[in-house]
């Protein structure tokens, strides 16, 4: 197997590039559409239009991660940047939603299980 040169691998690296970003570019604006909708229907988050931008900010997040989110209706790197943060942190929240109700869900299936295998006076000798 021949070795590739130096401007072959450039080559290949700039082509890998520019079909990842005309994929982007292609999925940006469903994917953009998409993330706001789960922000203005699922959280009480800010979701405006100034400067020609779509601005979403979290106005109850700690100072330290207080971020505004900046995105244009069309693709650009810098917007999608922006939008790809707001979606992981919006599949993060999700998640851990989805953790807690899961451990709620198990809690009450253990205090079903204790009411229903031990009586009253059982349940209180044990702290239950």
């Amino acid at each position: 197997m021949a070795r590739k040169t130096k401007a072959e691998l450039v080559a290949e690296a700039q082509e890998r590039r520019a079909m990842r970003e005309a994929q982007e570019f292609a999925a940006y604006p469903s994917l953009l559409m998409s993330v706001l909708e789960r922000v203005n229907n699922q959280y009480d988050w800010k979701l405006s239009v100034a400067e020609e931008l779509f601005v979403v900010s979290n106005p109850y997040s700690s100072s330290y991660d207080k971020k505004e989110y900046r995105m244009t209706y069309a693709y650009n790197p810098a917007s999608q940047e922006n939008l790809e943060d707001l979606a992981s942190m919006l599949y993060d929240l999700e998640e851990a939603q989805r953790e807690a109700k899961r451990q709620s869900a198990v809690k009450a299936e253990a205090q079903r299980k204790v009411r229903e295998l031990l009586n009253d006076e059982e349940r209180q000798l044990l702290g239950l």
